[in-house]
Formats: C-alpha cells, sequence, structure tokens
C-alpha cells in the first residue's frame, strides 16, 4: 500500500507513505500510473492504463490506483498491489472495494485538517487584528492627552531655554554662575528630547510607499555614525545577502529603527564592542519576508525586564527615555513586521527585524 500526499497540502512538499515491499522492477510503473488517475480524477487499474506494455512477467501481479479528492482537488492518491489470487479476481475486486472507501476516508480527514489549518490561520489575523486595533486606541488616548500636555510644556520651557541662552552670553564663563546656567540649557535640551519622542511616538505619522534596498538602508545608517568619535572602538561587521528584493516602506522611518537598535548596542557596549550586521530572506507564517539581525556583544538582556524593554517609558538608563525601542516596535508593526529579540545572557543581544517583502502599505 502506498500514498501519496501531493505539495502544498498541509505546507509539505510531496510525501509518500508506503506499506509493505514491492519488486523494484514493477515500481516503474506506479507514477506513470499515479498521474494518469490524477489527470483522469478516476480510479484505474494497471491493466486499463498499461495493458499491452505491461510485461508478461507481471501478469500476475494487479495493482490499482485511486485519487484522493477533496472539493475537485486532488490531494494526493492511495495505491494497491499485489499477486492476483490462483481462482480468480477475488484479491482485486477486494482491493477496489477497499482502496476507493479509504480514499473517501482520507479525503474527508485531509480536508478537514485544511479547514481546521485556515481556521487557525483566520483566528490568529483576527487575534493580531485586535491588538492592533486595541494598541491604536490606546496610541489615539494618549497621544491627544500627551499632545495638550506637551503644548502646555513646551511654551513655558522655549521661554525658559530662550531667557537662559541670553544670561549664558552674558555670564563670566570662568563664574560658577554660568556653570550653573549651562546646566540648565542642557536640562532645557534634554526635555525637548523627551517631548519631542514622546510626541513621535504617540501621533500617527503617514507612511511613505517607497522602494527600500535594505542592504544601501543600513550602510547609508552605520555611515551616519562614522564621523563621530564616540564610535571610534565600534566594529561593524556585515553579511549581507546580495539577492534582496526592493521591499516596499518608509525609508526615513525604517532608518530610525535601525538607529534607536543601533543606538542601543552602542550604549550596551559602552561604546567599545562589536555588531554583527546579517540581511537575509525567510518565510513567516508562509508569507516572504526580508530579516535584518543586529548583534551586539554587550553582555545580553536581564530575563528579568527582557519582556518589557518594548513597553514605553521602560528604561534601565540613567538618562535614557524609554521610547527607542518602543519607538521601533511601532514603526515595524506598522509596516506588517514584526521584531523579535534572541537574548545570550553574558555575551550578548539580536534584535531580528522582520519586514514583508510583499507589503501593502496602508
Amino acid at each position: 500500500v502506498s500514498i501519496r500526499i501531493e505539495k502544498s497540502v498541509l505546507a509539505l512538499e510531496t510525501e509518500r507513505f508506503t506499506y509493505g515491499t514491492m519488486d523494484p522492477a514493477v515500481e516503474r510503473y506506479i507514477a506513470p500510473l499515479e498521474e494518469k488517475c490524477v489527470h483522469l480524477k478516476k480510479s484505474i487499474s494497471l491493466e486499463d492504463y498499461a495493458e499491452k506494455v505491461v510485461e508478461d512477467k507481471f501478469s500476475g501481479f494487479f495493482m490499482y490506483v485511486s485519487p484522493i479528492i477533496s472539493k475537485n482537488r486532488i490531494l494526493g492518491t492511495l495505491l494497491m498491489g499485489g499477486e492476483k489470487s490462483q481462482p480468480g479476481m477475488a484479491n482485486e475486486e477486494d482491493a477496489a472495494y477497499l482502496i476507493d472507501t479509504i480514499a473517501r476516508y482520507l479525503s474527508t480527514g485531509l480536508e478537514t485538517t485544511l479547514l481546521n489549518i485556515r481556521l487557525r490561520d483566520v483566528l490568529r489575523e483576527l487575534g493580531d487584528a485586535q491588538k492592533r486595533l486595541v494598541e491604536q486606541e490606546k496610541f489615539r488616548s494618549l497621544g491627544e492627552m500627551t499632545a495638550s500636555i506637551a503644548h502646555e510644556i513646551k511654551n513655558p520651557l522655549a521661554i525658559i531655554g530662550g531667557f537662559t541662552k541670553r544670561l549664558a552670553n552674558k555670564a563670566n564663563k570662568d563664574g560658577v554662575e554660568w556653570r550653573y546656567i549651562d546646566i540648565i540649557v542642557k536640562e532645557v535640551s534634554r526635555l525637548e528630547t523627551i517631548l519631542n519622542e514622546l510626541l513621535n511616538y504617540v501621533k500617527d505619522v503617514p507612511i511613505a510607499n517607497d522602494m527600500c534596498m535594505i542592504n544601501e538602508c543600513i550602510d547609508e545608517v552605520i555611515y551616519l555614525f562614522a564621523p563621530d568619535a564616540a564610535w571610534e572602538n565600534i566594529h561593524f561587521v556585515r553579511e549581507y545577502d546580495t539577492t534582496l528584493p526592493p521591499t516596499r516602506c518608509d525609508v526615513q522611518q525604517i532608518k530610525q529603527v535601525f538607529i534607536n537598535i543601533l543606538m542601543n548596542s552602542f550604549e550596551a557596549m559602552a561604546g567599545k564592542g562589536t555588531i554583527t550586521i546579517k540581511t537575509g530572506q525567510t518565510y513567516y507564517r508562509e508569507k516572504p519576508y526580508v530579516t535584518i539581525s543586529i548583534t551586539d556583544t554587550g553582555g545580553g538582556i536581564e530575563p528579568a525586564i527582557i519582556d518589557n524593554i518594548f513597553n514605553p517609558f521602560f528604561t534601565t538608563k540613567e538618562r535614557g527615555t524609554g521610547l527607542g525601542l518602543a519607538i521601533s516596535n511601532k514603526i515595524v508593526m506598522n509596516h506588517g513586521g514584526h521584531i523579535e529579540v534572541n537574548n545570550n545572557v553574558g555575551k550578548g543581544v539580536t534584535f531580528v527585524v522582520y519586514l514583508p517583502i510583499k507589503n501593502n502599505i496602508m
């Protein structure tokens, strides 16, 4: 007995499952017989298909193939073969009935399995859509509140910063007053940065529909850091897939994702170490994606806090805002992708960005 399941069914390549042994010389008739069965979409025997071409020495051998059909779609074939009975055709008739019956049961079982798989995928997509809606509603409420608060804070903050800079121009740089003024200017600048990052996180920014060459995009981001002396002890290792297709995305937003992740790696390594960037292609949930992995040697993330790294305002840094990774995650999700984190405590962490190759940006 031999069962062949066609490719694409259950996300498998063409598979064959065989019980028993068969004369190797007879096996050459199996594939043509199955193809004929698939073409005709009905059960056939070896004699029906190749009465004139079957050698005499196999005249005492029967072979019967039945298609496994569901909704007029061929899912596979079921084959049974063996020696003919001496008295008559009892074996052949039994085989035909048995194979047809089993094929019908297999058709029902496989169709049920396929429906369950489709239902699972639909439920998963609905769950993802629900999560996105909840997040969007949360962002909308937070955005309205934040915009109002930021407006109330930025105006007096701008006034404080402006007058402090005037005082700095008049103060003696060798005096204590100038040091105090310099601290105020720097802190005002830091507060303005926090407010800008907060606004960037909560507001809905339209996504540009650009064609992006990911490898070139990464090179441009790395080039931004090259002139900075603070990055001179950072060694970049680039392992690019040169066959990457163009990806439809908002180039500037995706660059911001890479900048945020690289800055996070830089700070984790305290300005000294190796950052390895790899690009590639993969399938996730049966859809094609471009992958960008960024690995640092910063010792990794404490397991106790790793689940919080994408939460807004969560940070372990003294002067961090806790919005860099949250903004990056939001941008990638808005592109229909996601970020995966592979943590290696004591060595480093890898951020893997998944961006869909066929992306319909809304």
